[in-house]
């Protein structure tokens, strides 16, 4: 009796080992492995929230910086393309450089404005007139933007000597308002033809610009 009292308490310590190591030990670290894998999981997507702030912050600095760039150009664009031509300022102007420069306005003409059109330079020239029609169509039909540019073309003819010349032409490219100049042509002064350093006649062909703003339509009143 005795000798299976002992085997039966032999036999039972063991399995009160095993249950005090699953109950004190393996209990304790699946439950440790467990706070530690919700951690790591926690801190993973903490980690994937806090690199899609940044890239927020990224595409935000980007932004700003695009549109400070973007007022940069802007500023001074109301100087550039004012509202009206005013071309009594752009006259007084002329003979301010004219009388800088040490040249003479013998000339000048203006044509009727109208408006500018602005085309992509990498358009393919060579395109059919059947696909010319259909991009023609197609902007037809584009939203009317917020501004429309006029244009109105200038012809300058101007005289004086090679580097007074061009000490003009130099003060239009500079010019506070916008003016393109499209073409050029010289010659000399029939007059001063026998001198050795005779003056240039000079016609310039150019523009100046206005914007328009384009206020919506009025909404038709709705009659009952």
């Amino acid at each position: 009796m005795k000798n299976s009292k002992k085997t039966i308490l032999i036999t039972l310590i063991p399995a009160a080992l095993t249950l005090l190591f699953i109950t004190q030990v393996l209990f304790p670290a699946i439950q440790n492995y467990n706070d530690l894998r919700n951690k790591f999981i926690e801190t993973k997507n903490t980690y994937k929230e806090t690199q899609i702030r940044v890239e927020q912050l990224q595409n935000n600095k980007k932004i700003l910086t695009e549109i400070a760039e973007l007022n940069n150009q802007v500023t001074d664009f109301d100087i550039q393309i004012p509202s009206e031509f005013e071309d009594e300022y752009f006259l007084v102007d002329l003979g301010k450089f004219s009388i800088n420069t040490a040249t003479k306005i013998i000339a000048l003409d203006s044509k009727k404005e109208k408006p500018f059109e602005i085309t992509n330079p990498n358009d393919d020239q060579n395109k059919t007139s059947q696909k010319t029609k259909h991009r023609r169509k197609k902007q037809e039909e584009q939203p009317v933007y917020p501004l429309t540019i006029y244009e109105k073309p200038f012809e300058i003819k101007t005289l004086g000597h090679y580097n007074k010349i061009i000490n003009f032409v130099s003060c239009l490219e500079n010019y506070q308002r916008k003016f393109i100049i499209n073409g050029v042509s010289a010659e000399i002064s029939k007059n001063d033809e026998a001198n050795p350093n005779p003056k240039i006649e000079l016609k310039i062909e150019g523009s100046t610009f206005k914007a328009v703003e384009n206020l919506p339509e009025p909404e038709p009143e709705k009659t009952e």
